[in-house]
């Protein structure tokens, strides 16, 4: 069992990264700040939403996918597939369920939430380094991705370094008191 109080601190302290993250391609809402355990957050990228006759259906440059982010009462000691959803429809990719679930891969306790928010940006833009081949959700788009590793990343846009605390656009932040059912 989690001791409350280390998983309350834990809560906040990732909600202060999250806000060092925001800005124009990552932004959210967090529910009940300062310890927020839900988030919807907002990746402006492009990313591939589908194949049509073999070919990739790109989104637009700074296209918006919504990801619902639920860190439940065993986090961060462990955080799974459930946790993670895309609220609008989810991108083809090898580590995305069709139903919109994300394979989250290798969470460990030690990694920040914003760090794991980066990651998810990542395998939004298809870079390489964040593609599980060994972990499939959608086997069609882990073949496409196989033969036609010469085109990613699919968007090459700068992300935010949850180190550096300045953020040159913050995007606005939404709080809300309850979690979204």
């Amino acid at each position: 069992m989690i001791d409350p109080r280390a998983r309350r601190r834990r809560l906040v302290s990732d909600y202060q990264d999250m806000l060092r993250i925001r800005g124009t391609v990552i932004s959210f809402e967090a529910f009940s700040p300062p310890a927020p355990e839900q988030y919807v957050i907002d990746f402006r990228l492009r990313s591939v939403m589908s194949l049509r006759a073999g070919q990739p259906v790109y989104s637009a440059q700074g296209h918006l996918h919504r990801i619902r982010l639920d860190l439940p009462s065993h986090y961060p000691a462990v955080l799974t597939n459930e946790s993670v959803q895309f609220l609008t429809p989810p991108i083809f990719h090898p580590n995305i369920f069709a139903s919109g679930k994300v394979c989250i891969g290798g969470f460990r306790p030690s990694e920040s939430l914003a760090r794991f928010v980066l990651r998810l940006a990542k395998m939004i833009q298809f870079d390489p380094a964040y593609i599980n081949e060994d972990s499939p959700a959608n086997v069609d788009a882990k073949s496409w991705y196989m033969h036609n590793r010469r085109l990613f990343p699919i968007d090459r846009s700068k992300l935010p370094d949850p180190d550096h605390h300045e953020q040159s656009h913050p995007a606005p932040i939404r709080l809300i008191l309850g979690p979204i059912r």
